[in-house]
């Protein structure tokens, strides 16, 4: 055998010898889970939900909203939530980091003690976001790890962390969260003079979840959407629950208080709290009403004083707070009262109703404006009638 052909039969020896020790090497190495790599904005979250009702997937549950809360110690996000009582299981939080995937951790399930004996209930899911996590869309899990993330659907975080001089700042004054409307609710005259008396009163915004409104209240909604009073939000709860027409299970069945009426309430304290400096829970047939002043940041203005109270409820019921940081204060009547305006018949009221008239003080203001806004709805012709 020649030189040049020794040699080349040792090189493809040393080759094969090669490849026999680094495939060796890869088998016998245990395999680490490679973490998610930093892809674009896009590769996480991979179905954002655009829903007002979002399910679980795995569960029984329903996701609502997502919003940043670092008001109780060892927790950032609240969940806002409904779940059914008899069904709460672990469960985790996933983040989606600015485009990549963070480490899970474990999530806290607060389920509202009102529930009126109802199967499902308002709930809070607290979770904590890992460090060195700008997270900007959270899911939840039922297991740590091992679950094909992209078939979840991610909620989008709001009210981000702001600075002190940023809270100073706010949007609006008042917010309004109305109940629930449901039962193709159609009284358009009684809307539009609420909602001017808010506006006198200093209501700068009126949050309403519609289930069914009439097709004529619609129309009006969607005139005071336009000009920026009004926000709407679409509850088909319906779609996913069977709710009830009532507040207590015993009486009215069902699966959910009052078309999820708590779940709302909650969702708007959360939705309203960093934009708006006081947020105010009401029916359409109530008005908070002050007696001493001509609207409601003068009194509010007097109040503060006295009472400097930062924004400390955590969980609402319909009358009263479930859960808050801080003591409550009740104001007293000669300042300010719920006035309560039914449409039910006189001769159907409870005789021991007090009679306030206390709204006729603003009614040379008002009735014009309602006149306004029910001919911009197209629910008046010009001259007047309906």
């Amino acid at each position: 055998m020649d030189k040049s052909r020794h040699l080349r039969v040792v090189y493809i020896f040393l080759f094969i010898a090669t490849l026999i020790f680094i495939f060796n090497i890869s088998v016998r190495t245990p395999r680490k889970s490679i973490p998610p790599p930093r892809g674009a904005l896009d590769t996480c979250p991979f179905q954002i939900s655009d829903q007002s009702i979002t399910p679980l997937e795995n569960t029984k549950h329903f996701l609502v909203s997502a919003y940043m809360d670092q008001r109780v110690r060892g927790y950032d996000i609240r969940i806002i939530s409904i779940f059914r009582r008899d069904s709460i299981q672990t469960l985790y939080c996933l983040f989606c980091c600015a485009g990549h995937l963070s480490n899970t951790t474990p999530a806290t399930v607060s389920v509202h003690s009102d529930h009126f004996g109802f199967p499902f209930s308002a709930t809070d899911v607290m979770c904590q976001i890992p460090p060195n996590c700008e997270a900007t869309h959270v899911t939840l899990l039922t297991q740590p790890d091992g679950v094909e993330v992209s078939n979840q659907r991610w909620l989008p975080l709001k009210n981000k962390k702001t600075s002190r001089e940023e809270e100073k700042t706010f949007q609006f004054d008042f917010t309004v969260c109305i109940s629930t409307l449901y039962g193709e609710y159609n009284n358009v005259l009684q809307f539009a003079q609420t909602l001017e008396m808010y506006r006198l009163l200093g209501v700068g915004r009126v949050v309403i979840y519609n289930n069914s409104a009439g097709p004529e209240l619609n129309r009006l909604l969607k005139t005071y959407s336009e000009e920026g009073l009004v926000e709407m939000v679409e509850w088909p709860i319906h779609k996913h629950l069977n709710p009830s027409h009532g507040w207590l299970f015993s009486k009215h069945g069902g699966d959910l208080q009052y078309y999820g009426q708590l779940v709302t309430l909650n969702d708007c304290i959360y939705r309203s709290m960093v934009r708006s400096r006081y947020v105010l829970l009401n029916d359409i047939d109530e008005i908070i009403m002050p007696y001493q002043h001509d609207n409601l940041k003068s009194m509010m203005d007097m109040l503060q004083q006295q009472h400097p109270d930062p924004r400390l409820v955590e969980q609402t019921s319909v009358h009263y707070v479930l859960k808050m940081f801080g003591q409550k204060y009740k104001v007293p009547m000669d300042i300010c009262r719920l006035v309560h305006c039914p449409t039910v018949p006189q001769n159907e009221r409870l005789l021991s109703q007090h009679k306030d008239t206390r709204l006729l003080d603003f009614k040379d203001k008002v009735m014009p404006r309602v006149t306004e806004m029910l001919r911009r709805g197209g629910l008046l012709s010009s001259d007047g009638e309906s």
